[in-house]
């Protein structure tokens, strides 16, 4: 049932986002990167090195939802490797072909760069990803009374 209201959810809020203006995703300097992962807030970060073809067109994506995702309270953000060293993501094989999201200080998930393929799919991962750690998901009915005890 919660994956319908999920569904259905993820659905109308993509459905408005095509047409949204594009923004410029913010450059961070390694500073900026470290101050964007504050406690509570969620950021959604690129790490580049290069620009090629598939690159550049993710990029055109991400930079489509920019705006749609910080009504959501998500910051995105790239960061240029070249220029600045992020020791744990400006370095092996994974620059250019992931998306990391972050939770304050925690990266939540990686997305490879090929499932952000464009606006809907790039805002549908994000606040699916921020939904299902936001949510509390039960199996039994045992769990559920404990949370709604918890709760009272």
């Amino acid at each position: 049932m919660i994956w319908i209201f999920c569904f259905l959810f993820l659905s109308c809020v993509c459905s408005g986002t095509v047409a949204q203006n594009a923004h410029k995703i913010r450059a961070l300097t390694l500073q900026e990167y470290f101050n964007v992962l504050q406690p509570g807030k969620t950021a959604l970060i690129y790490f580049s090195q290069s620009i090629n073809s598939s690159v550049k067109h993710f990029l055109e994506q991400l930079e489509k939802c920019v705006e749609t995702l910080k009504e959501y309270g998500i910051t995105v953000a790239k960061v240029n490797c070249i220029t600045e060293s992020v020791p744990k993501y400006c370095t092996g094989e994974s620059v250019l072909k992931k998306a990391y999201l972050f939770r304050g200080s925690l990266m939540l998930i990686d997305f490879p760069t090929d499932i952000l393929f464009d606006v809907n799919a790039i805002i549908a991962h994000v606040l699916f990803a921020v939904l299902y750690n936001e949510v509390t998901y039960t199996s039994s009915y045992g769990s559920l009374q404990n949370i709604e005890n918890s709760a009272k």
